[in-house]
């Protein structure tokens, strides 16, 4: 929904000019108001499809991207009794981001495993996992990722 401010009319002569001039300063300060809230509104700028990957550009400057990536973790370090593995690099849409993003993961799989952490960079990502179950078998799994960043 659109915010805009109504301009007053003059229904009736003045016989001074002085309500018109009152009124001609009320609808410049409008305009003003009006500018200011439509620039203040965070609008689509562009949006897209990469691959995977749904993105948007917003006027504010920020940038966004979401994406269900398959991965197979296969190769799993056993130090200190706790299994990891970290997975390939996954890239993020090309030149969408003018700096690093904040990467947000969640995990969809059988396997009872979580996120270590993430090594982002401004054109891709490395997640690295911890699992809990002792089993060092391959896992199938889904990440749902949403990177939010700024483009400008």
């Amino acid at each position: 929904m659109d915010f805009k401010i109504r301009k007053p009319r003059i229904d009736a002569p003045t016989p001074n000019g002085k309500v018109e001039q009152l009124i001609t300063a009320i609808n410049v300060l409008i305009d003003e108001i009006n500018l200011l809230f439509e620039s203040s509104i965070d609008k689509v700028y562009l949006e897209g499809k990469d691959g995977a990957w749904k993105y948007k550009r917003w006027t504010s400057g920020k940038a966004e991207c979401h994406g269900s990536i398959p991965i197979t973790l296969s190769s799993w370090n056993e130090s200190t009794g706790i299994l990891t593995a970290i997975a390939e690099s996954i890239p993020l849409p090309a030149g969408l981001f003018k700096e690093t993003p904040k990467i947000y993961l969640s995990i969809s799989t059988d396997a009872l495993i979580s996120t270590g952490g993430i090594r982002a960079y401004k054109n891709a990502f490395i997640p690295s996992f911890i699992r809990f179950d002792g089993n060092n078998t391959n896992i199938d799994l889904t990440l749902g990722v949403c990177a939010v960043g700024r483009w400008i």
